[in-house]
Formats: structure tokens, sequence, C-alpha cells
């Protein structure tokens, strides 16, 4: 995990915190409801009443219209100070893949903005940033895909990037 220090000042990035997870195999469940990816970064605020910006880069969605798993929604979740469950940042789905031909990987990217109404916390304490993941609309209970290997291999670098900004 790697940190950088900005400036203050209403819209200004106090600091950057980035984190690197080396993807060796699948991240697979039946996904009916939001599933923990495992990939979570932390944050140490720098004051409270910021906002957050979380980017989620390199990993590789995958449908499969033929297995009816047309697609995937992606969310993301926070937890404060390592208590009490991860709750929605959004209360809704951040992006979504929708397919209707057969066997598709393809690279995942998406960001959030995290306004500071979503995360309460205070001086002090650490935020937990996590993808969720569940299936789209219209897939069966088949295995849904936040990162598959089958045609992209094993090895790929996600990184989880979080800047916290003074609002």
């Amino acid at each position: 995990i790697m940190a950088i220090n900005f400036g203050s000042g209403v819209g200004q990035v106090i600091q950057t915190v980035q984190n690197t997870s080396n993807l060796t195999s699948g991240v697979a469940a039946v996904a009916g409801s939001p599933v923990a990816t495992g990939l979570t970064t932390q944050i140490y605020p720098k004051q409270t009443g910021s906002d957050f910006i979380i980017t989620v880069a390199g990993f590789n969605l995958h449908n499969n219209a033929s297995a009816t798993n047309r697609g995937t929604k992606l969310f993301i979740y926070a937890q404060v100070n390592g208590s009490g469950s991860y709750s929605n940042v959004l209360n809704n789905k951040a992006v979504a893949s929708h397919i209707t031909v057969s066997w598709v990987d393809f690279p995942g990217e998406f960001t959030v903005y995290c306004p500071n109404s979503a995360v309460s916390y205070t001086a002090g304490q650490y935020i937990n940033f996590e993808p969720f993941y569940q299936r789209g609309d219209n897939n069966s209970t088949n295995t849904n895909y936040f990162h598959h290997t089958g045609g992209s291999g094993n090895g790929i670098q996600c990184q989880t990037i979080i800047q916290e900004v003074a609002s």
C-alpha cells in the first residue's frame, strides 16, 4: 500500500492510497446478492468529513450468455474501524455489464464518488473499502465472476486507488 499526501482546502486531494493485489485465481460465486471480493483497501482519513473517490481496475469480468450468466453488477462497500458490517456507499450498483453473446472476458474498471454522508467516521478511525459483485439482471443461479482467469490467465494486477478529498 502506498500513500501520497497533497494539500488542503475544499475540493483538494488530501491523500491518495493505492493497493495492488495479484489475482492468481478467479474471484467467483453464485451471487444472488452482493458478495465481497476480498480485495480490501484501508485508508486512515487525515480529516473528518472528507469525500472519497475510489477506483478499482485490473480485473477481468466474465459473462457467458450460453450459461445464462449475462451480466455482473459492481458495487463499493465500506466498513469503519473494522467493526460492524460493510455497507454499500451508493445504495445501488456502481456499474453493470450485460452481453447477449457467448463467453466473453473483458477488462474491468470503475470509479465511485463516495460523499462524506455515505461513511460515518471520527478522527483516528480507518475505513475499509471493498468492491462487491452480484449477478446481473436476467441471470440464472450459475457462477458469476468478478475476476475470471479462463481466457486471460492468472497473475493480473488489480489496483484499488482511494483519494481523500476535502469537502
